[in-house]
């Protein structure tokens, strides 16, 4: 798939087979296979539910706190 927001990016999504979480009731899926919960309202959520490199943005401009390379 490709990254709307940066086309020359492509996503690895990956597919659960039901919930993706069964013991925590506020997450249930995890389209990037990060380990992290889409649930943005959701306990531990993901920043960027679809880039796997990325979880958390504690500043909020928009970029990732990972800043290894290849992460973007």
């Amino acid at each position: 798939v490709i990254d709307e927001e940066n086309p020359g990016l492509m996503i690895e999504l990956c597919e659960h087979i039901g919930d993706a979480f069964p013991n925590d009731v506020t997450q249930s899926s995890d389209i990037d296979c990060d380990g992290r919960g889409d649930n943005a309202t959701g306990i531990a959520p993901d920043a960027f539910p679809l880039r796997k490199t990325q979880q958390d943005d504690n500043d909020g401009d928009g970029y990732g706190n990972n800043f290894t390379n290849g992460a973007y």
